[in-house]
């Protein structure tokens, strides 16, 4: 008798219709009587009469929250029985139940199924807003492989990014490798996840990725760069040297290459947004690949300009921030670079020679150029930290062209910076009342020896010194021929004329060299009209004169070649400052 009165008590107990409240304290009063829920449960009434319970509350929410509260409360096994009755009377969807965090195996099975065709942002979403062992669970059964029908890796990849949103884990390794083998097909996915995990969290994938990324673009550029580093000169039908046609299969490797590396360039760019070191790979010739790679873009951009020219000049001004009256040969480079997302704070020497050298000699010229950057908890010295990165920037003397220049041993990339030496007189930039409004004043450049009375000097400029700033487009060193795209010049422009005559007047010579010019670049080409052009050329390293023994009536000569370091491409934290600054920053990028 003693255990019927004790069943109907529990039965009334808990056939309270209420709410959450009156089923937690009929549950209660059970454990008082001494019955287990799990036992009462595996009766046929007792599942029943707890599931009326719910059944009766008003709202799909109010149910779900009753149903968790008493999970909570009396276990897996318990709830698990329970959830299935409900499942059957269908008053509680599937997915709710299934998203209890102590639903069985069985039930995260089926879940992971559902999950798994969701697209990536919402589903880490999703996820992450899951109880932690919720989580756990769906993670369990995806990572043994127990899900049938689903791609495993990707929805592991997914639970664990949520995870490690949730707790501040690290990413697992199989996640990483799985971040990596889809960074080029599903690029999207990958960035997805970046932004929920988020980018402290992401570094160790950002390191791998890079990494990734500079071997792949490095394997599209190998042969290119076995081409373009050769010192033999491709020959004719007969055996014969050809330089034309040794400058016209270079220039179509260099086609390839950048047809090839472009879209893996885009992709690691896309990826890396927001990251501070953006391209720290921890592999110094991972990075100087990518650095070549994104050199090779700046020639591209530049030479999209010959074809559109009427606005580069307030283009490459507007880029650089400086007046558009003034030379604009380095702003020209500047805005090249500019467009493959140099860092702004790197361009400021670009529109002058002398602040340009300074720049590859980590000198502040104006006290303008970035000479601290703050890593790891303190400012480092710009010059030390890309040394340690493996990328110093990189400076080519006279002294070196010109005595390695007739062998054609010279490091020299597409995107590398020349700074030209074009007269031996001191000269100055001055600024003079407009002889056709007195209200207004013009800029212009002349013999030191001739600035007029009540002229503003604004530059001196040195003899012996660069003077011009052009653009490495390609080098050949079997020919030592170094082509170049430049700004501000009366260089050879694009022919429009379909019929491409020969300019008036051109001797062999000329002809030759405007031939191996048109092979070089890809374009039929004319002589400049006058010094407003963006235009292509090429300086002969074959005959470059010693700076010890500089002649008076000298040519033009290449002064220096520079090239930048990866971390110029950084948004990194800098600092100006003449001395190593005492505080951190308010705010580190």
């Amino acid at each position: 008798m003693g255990n019927q009165t004790d069943n109907k008590n529990k039965t009334a107990l808990l056939s309270s219709s209420n709410t959450n409240e009156s089923l937690q304290t009929a549950s209660e009063g059970l454990e008082t009587q001494g019955f287990t829920p799990a036992g009462f449960l595996k009766t046929k009434p007792g599942l029943e009469q707890t599931a009326g319970n719910i059944q009766r509350v008003k709202t799909q929410a109010a149910r779900q929250t009753v149903f968790r509260s008493y999970t909570k409360r009396y276990g897996n096994n318990s709830s698990t029985q329970l959830a299935r009755h409900l499942q059957q009377v269908q008053r509680l969807p599937e997915n709710i139940i299934s998203r209890d965090p102590y639903t069985d195996e069985a039930a995260a099975i089926e879940e992971a199924k559902t999950l798994a065709a969701g697209w990536m942002k919402p589903l880490v979403e999703k996820m992450a807003a899951m109880e932690l062992d919720h989580l756990k669970t769906l993670q369990q059964v995806t990572e043994g492989g127990k899900v049938p029908g689903i791609d495993n890796k990707r929805l592991a990849a997914a639970i664990d990014s949520a995870l490690s949103k949730k707790i501040g884990s690290a990413l697992k390794t199989e996640t990483l490798d799985w971040l990596v083998a889809n960074s080029i097909n599903h690029a999207d996915q990958v960035i997805e996840i970046r932004d929920i995990v988020g980018l402290a969290l992401f570094e160790p994938a950002f390191i791998r990725l890079v990494k990734n990324f500079g071997t792949l673009i490095q394997a599209v550029r190998a042969g290119y760069e076995t081409t373009m580093s050769s010192k033999t000169i491709a020959t004719d039908k007969d055996k014969n040297s050809d330089p034309k046609a040794d400058n016209e299969n270079r220039r179509k490797a260099t086609e390839t290459a950048y047809r090839g590396t472009q879209p893996l360039l885009d992709k690691l760019k896309e990826i890396t947004k927001g990251r501070a070191a953006r391209y720290k790979a921890d592999d110094p010739k991972a990075e100087d690949t990518i650095l070549a790679a994104l050199e090779l873009e700046t020639v591209f951009n530049a030479e999209a300009t010959l074809g559109s020219p009427d606005n580069a000049r307030a283009d490459a001004a507007n880029a650089v921030g400086m007046d558009k009256s003034i030379e604009w040969c380095g702003a020209f480079v500047a805005k090249s670079y500019v467009q493959s997302e140099l860092v702004d704070k790197m361009v400021k020497g670009f529109p002058s020679t002398e602040r340009l050298e300074a720049f590859f000699h980590y000198d502040q010229y104006l006290g303008t150029e970035p000479k601290w950057i703050y890593d790891q908890g303190e400012w480092k010295l710009l010059k030390d930290y890309q040394a340690q990165r493996g990328s110093p920037r990189k400076w080519t003397g006279d002294d070196v062209i010109s005595a390695q220049g007739k062998s054609g041993d010279l490091d020299i990339r597409p995107g590398d910076v020349i700074l030209l030496d074009n007269n031996p007189n001191k000269r100055a930039d001055i600024e003079v009342a407009d002889s056709t409004d007195p209200t207004k004043t013009v800029k212009k450049t002349i013999k030191y020896s001739e600035i007029p009375a009540g002229a503003k000097i604004v530059r001196v400029i040195e003899g012996e010194k660069a003077d011009h700033v052009q653009m490495v487009q390609s080098w050949n060193p079997a020919t030592r021929e170094l082509f170049l795209i430049e700004g501000n010049s009366d260089g050879y422009i694009i022919d429009k004329d379909p019929a491409h005559p020969a300019p008036a007047g051109e001797s062999d010579a000329k002809r030759k060299k405007r031939e191996d010019i048109e092979a070089a670049t890809g374009q039929k080409l004319t002589n400049g009209k006058d010094g407003s052009h963006v235009a292509v050329g090429m300086n002969d390293l074959a005959d470059q004169p010693d700076p010890k023994k500089l002649a008076a009536n000298r040519s033009a000569r290449v002064y220096g070649i520079g090239r930048l370091s990866i971390v110029d491409f950084e948004m990194q934290t800098y600092d100006n400052s003449a001395k190593k600054p005492a505080k951190p920053p308010k705010t580190v990028k």
